[in-house]
C-alpha cells in the first residue's frame, strides 16, 4: 500500500509537470536576400492556458485563444493594437491565391546529442514552381514542450497552420508562397517534440537540393519569386549600407536558423499575458 501511495504521488506530480505553464528562448538569426549584417532575434515564449506571450527587447505579443485575438505591443512607445483572428485570416487568405506546389517530409535516422539529449532529424521540403523550401529540424521529447505543441494546434485550427509554426511573415510578404507554407505547417505540427534546432532554407527554381552537402555545387545566381518577397522583407525597418554582405551560403536566396533554450516549467506570472497598465491603445 506504501508503495501503491507513493507511485500515485510520483505520476500525480508528473502529470502536474506536464500540464504546468511553459517558457523558453529562441534565437533566430537570418542571412541572404537583402538582409545584410543584421543582429540575432532573441525572443522569450511563455505559454498559459489558452494565452501565449512573446517579448523581444522593444515589443510583446499576446495570441488569446479564447478571446481569438493578436495584441500587440510595442514597449518603448506604450502603445498596443489588437487584431482579431477573422482579421488576420483575410491578411493569410487572399483572394486568387493558387496551391502550386508540392510538400513532402521525411525522418532521416540521423541523431545528434544537445546537452544530455538526443535530438533526431526530421526534413520537410516545398517545391513550387519558382521556389524550393527545406526545413531541417532536430527533434527531441521534452517534458512541459507538450503544452507548446498543443496551443500551436489549437491556434493552427482556429486561424492557419502557417501563422501556427511561425512561417507566415514570408508568405504574408509574397501570398503565392501562403498555401505551401500552411501545408508545411500543418506537418511541423503534428509531433509533441521541440524542434530545437530548426533551419529554413529558401531557394530559386533552378537551386535544386537544399541539403547540407549540395549547398556548395549550386549557383548563387539565383532569382524569382522568393527574391522579390525576400527583398522586401529584408527592407522593413532598415537601409541597407555599403558594408553589408550576405552571408548566405551558395545557391539560396535566404537560410532562417532558429535555436531553442532555456526551458523551464511552472506557474507564469499573469501580467506577462495582459497590456501593461497605461499603454495607449492605437488604431490599424
Amino acid at each position: 500500500m506504501r508503495n501503491l501511495l507513493v507511485i500515485i504521488l510520483l505520476t500525480g506530480a508528473f502529470s502536474g509537470t506536464l500540464r504546468a505553464d511553459f517558457r523558453y528562448d529562441s534565437r533566430t538569426e537570418l542571412s541572404g536576400g537583402n538582409f545584410g549584417a543584421r543582429k540575432p532575434a532573441v525572443s522569450t515564449h511563455f505559454i498559459k492556458g489558452n494565452r501565449m506571450a512573446t517579448f523581444t527587447k522593444d515589443h510583446a505579443t499576446i495570441v488569446d485563444l479564447e478571446k481569438e485575438t493578436i495584441v500587440d505591443i510595442d514597449l518603448g512607445k506604450k502603445t498596443y493594437r489588437s487584431t482579431t483572428f477573422a482579421q488576420m485570416k483575410q491578411t493569410l487568405s487572399p483572394a486568387g491565391t493558387e496551391a502550386t506546389f508540392q510538400v513532402s517530409s521525411k525522418s532521416t535516422g540521423r541523431t545528434k546529442s544537445i546537452g544530455l539529449w538526443t535530438a533526431n532529424e526530421l526534413i520537410v521540403t516545398m517545391t513550387a514552381p519558382m521556389t524550393h523550401v527545406l526545413v531541417e529540424s532536430w527533434m527531441m521529447a521534452m517534458p512541459g514542450y507538450s503544452e507548446v505543441e498543443e496551443f500551436r494546434r489549437k491556434l493552427a485550427q482556429k486561424l492557419a497552420s502557417a501563422y501556427a509554426s511561425g512561417m507566415s511573415d514570408i508568405g504574408i510578404a509574397e501570398p503565392d508562397l501562403l498555401p505551401g507554407f500552411e501545408e508545411l505547417g500543418k506537418i511541423v505540427n503534428q509531433s509533441d517534440d521541440m524542434p530545437v534546432e530548426s533551419t529554413i532554407r529558401i531557394g530559386g527554381p533552378d537551386s535544386g537540393d537544399l541539403g547540407e552537402s549540395n549547398l556548395a555545387t549550386t549557383s548563387s545566381e539565383k532569382g524569382g519569386l522568393v527574391a522579390g518577397a525576400l527583398s522586401r522583407l529584408g527592407n522593413l525597418g532598415r537601409k541597407k549600407t555599403a558594408g553589408d554582405q550576405d552571408t548566405a551560403p551558395p545557391g539560396m536566396l535566404i537560410e532562417i536558423t532558429t535555436e531553442l533554450s532555456n526551458f523551464s516549467s511552472g506557474p507564469m506570472d499573469d501580467s506577462k499575458f495582459n497590456v501593461p497598465t497605461g499603454f495607449k491603445q492605437i488604431q490599424h
